[in-house]
């Protein structure tokens, strides 16, 4: 459920941004999507985890391993 709320939340501001033409407004939807897509990383770490896969990130992820 967090993830579907995550995933449409910047669906919304990636519109508005689009939409928008006040340079304050698009500096504020900008910040919220910077914001948003912080919270991927902890998210995705914790699925991972749950699902049983590897806890080191950065050995999973360095393709010279």
């Amino acid at each position: 459920m967090e993830n579907f709320i995550h995933n449409e939340n910047l669906k919304l501001f990636r519109q508005r941004l689009a939409e928008s033409t006040s340079e304050k407004e698009r500096k504020t939807i900008q910040a919220l999507i910077e914001e948003e897509e912080k919270k991927e990383a902890p998210q995705m770490k914790v699925t991972i985890e749950r699902d049983g896969c590897a806890r080191d990130d950065k050995a999973n992820l360095d393709p010279s391993k």
